[in-house]
């Protein structure tokens, strides 16, 4: 269910990625792991965004 969430016509990759710092900020492990899976999915069927993503997940490790 969540992969498909970002293959919905209204879904904004631009306004997923700018939410995502706080996503992964969250100390629920479910909400940080299903963002993580959107991303993925998100860098995997629009390359050009891969690198907006890529700069943002360092800081959900080092927490």
């Amino acid at each position: 269910m969540i992969k498909k969430i970002n293959a919905q016509p209204k879904f904004s990759a631009g306004e997923f990625i700018a939410y995502m710092p706080l996503l992964l900020s969250y100390e629920t492990k479910g909400i940080v792991n299903n963002t993580l899976m959107i991303a993925d999915s998100l860098a995997k069927r629009s390359p050009e965004l891969a690198d907006d993503i890529a700069v943002l997940l360092p800081n959900t490790f080092l927490e």
